[in-house]
């Protein structure tokens, strides 16, 4: 992964803590008061993250919108999914790639389709998680040209 990139997080916690050591800047978007007050003590320099209570098509999934900028990576692991792949679309930049987790849940699917409509090719990665039994499901949806060269 290239130090370059700015990233764009639904959702913080540990993987926020794991870009940071990796890219330029990552900003992030967390619903939980008690998750952020913890998460934001532990963040270096080229990381932030904003305090925006969950709602549904409002303010949350519209918060990478804050920023008047373009994402190379745009990470979906909060809430309101399928509504923040749809704002990320408008502020991905023009070899951005998303990334959506469990994205194998049936409420998601949506955003694969969109997705697909909007030119993306999908990755789709299979198996363990640390924090959960059974298989899960993330995927990658990037372009021909794009900041991770797939």
């Amino acid at each position: 992964m290239s130090n370059n990139l700015s990233v764009f997080e639904f959702g913080s916690g540990f993987s926020t803590l794991f870009y940071a050591e990796r890219v330029l800047s990552i900003q992030s978007v967390e619903d939980n008061p008690s998750w952020f007050k913890v998460i934001a003590k532990q963040l270096p320099e080229n990381a932030r993250v904003t305090l925006q209570p969950a709602d549904e098509d409002g303010k949350y999934c519209r918060a990478i919108k804050k920023f008047n900028r373009k994402f190379q990576l745009v990470i979906i692991d909060g809430r309101d999914r399928v509504n923040c792949f749809k704002q990320s679309l408008v502020c991905l930049a023009g070899d951005g790639v998303i990334l959506l987790d469990d994205s194998a849940r049936e409420k998601y699917a949506e955003s694969i389709d969109i997705g697909k409509a909007a030119g993306f090719k999908v990755l789709h990665f299979e198996g363990m998680k640390p924090t959960a039994t059974g298989l899960h499901r993330t995927s990658l949806f990037y372009r021909s040209e794009n900041c991770l060269n797939l």
